[in-house]
């Protein structure tokens, strides 16, 4: 596939990037070099209005634990980890845990956003309440409309009614924000 021209990105872009002309298998060299030396983590856009909604449910107690897989480069994790914080911090993106694993349902939290492939199968084989960032790599899975997100928008299949201190369910165990903060077209 040809390369799309200078400042040009294709509109859907898959998993490993083949659309920029990214051979298969290729990825984790262009991820260093966009971690290294252009600072992927601490310099990416963000979704607009994450911010403000996060800290609005942090605001009713609702725990927000971040989960995310960064730490995919040998010999990189404090480079990734530093960046992570430094955008969080900047951002006011507020959070009780802050976790780099790859397995996201071991953290338990009562609702995931998620836009990995291979995550979302995973929690909704062990049966996760998941709100999909609905892009090209994903869209193949079988997921309920309502449960997809293009533009952020808090959608939940989870029929847990509210505690009795007028908290959702989420504020027991936490809202887990996993992985992608900043939109897919923004990286």
């Amino acid at each position: 596939m040809a390369r799309p021209g200078p400042g040009v990105a294709p509109p859907d872009v898959g998993w490993e990037m083949t659309e920029w002309g990214i051979e298969p298998g290729e990825f984790h060299k262009v991820h260093r070099f966009a971690v290294v030396e252009r600072h992927l983590y601490r310099d990416m856009g963000m979704i607009a209005g994450a911010g403000p909604a996060l800290r609005r449910l942090s605001n009713l107690g609702i725990r927000i634990r971040i989960i995310t897989h960064r730490l995919v480069i040998e010999h990189f994790h404090r480079m990734a980890v530093g960046q992570t914080v430094e955008w969080l911090d900047r951002h006011g993106i507020p959070y009780w845990d802050l976790c780099f694993m790859g397995e996201k349902g071991a953290v338990n939290a009562d609702l995931y956003l998620e836009d990995g492939p291979h995550n979302i199968e995973a929690l909704l084989r062990e049966q996760r309440d998941v709100v999909v960032f609905s892009h090209a790599a994903n869209r193949h899975l079988e997921v309920p409309a309502g449960d997809r997100a293009a533009t952020g928008r808090r959608r939940s299949r989870s029929s847990s009614p509210a505690s009795a201190s007028g908290r959702s369910a989420a504020g027991r165990r936490g809202c887990a924000a996993a992985h992608r903060i900043a939109a897919p077209s923004e990286w």
